[in-house]
């Protein structure tokens, strides 16, 4: 069982890894998959969610529904670029959250006290998210301290999830 929990673990990391290194047109594409289709909702939903005026008191109440304009090009771009932020930091901390629940789930198959199962796992955890921003410099894309940050609380939670499930069934 211990070897199946080192697979999945280093399987994830090189999943990570691959993530990582792909060219940043790449990368976007990949995210574009995502982006675009929330976008496409998110003004849809604007659009219904718009209030309806009301006629005056003394006629019947109708209600109708203005249609709102199209919008500019510059505040789809807008839009698309906060939904491409969050969608892509998301990613990192997922990614990370399931590393996470795998490292600590990876070391509790040794024998090890129970704190230092969660100092191996955030040590790999900060570890691989340091590499995978290195990495990331040598393909044309930016590294970031803050994409380190993120990917490290996501690892966090996914230890503290992990954590609370295996406690919840004790």
């Amino acid at each position: 069982m211990k070897k199946v929990r080192v697979l999945f673990t280093i399987l994830w990391m090189g999943f990570i890894f691959f993530q990582g290194t792909q060219t940043g047109d790449v990368s976007i594409e990949s995210s574009d998959r995502i982006v675009n289709p929330i976008v496409e909702v998110i003004e849809k939903t604007v659009e219904w969610l718009k209030p309806k005026q009301k006629s005056s008191q003394s006629e019947p109440v109708k209600e109708t529904v203005e249609t709102l304009p199209k919008p500019t090009e510059s505040q789809r771009e807008i839009l698309y670029q906060k939904v491409h932020y969050i969608v892509r930091k998301s990613a990192h901390f997922f990614e990370y959250a399931i590393l996470g629940g795998l490292a600590f789930w990876m070391f509790q198959g040794f024998r090890l006290t129970f704190w230092n199962q969660i100092i191996y796992s955030l040590f790999m955890i900060l570890s691989v998210a340091v590499m995978d921003e290195y990495f990331q410099s040598f393909v044309a894309r930016t590294s970031s301290v803050s994409d380190i940050l993120i990917d490290f609380s996501g690892g966090m939670t996914g230890v503290l999830i992990l954590y609370l499930i295996k406690k919840a069934f004790r």
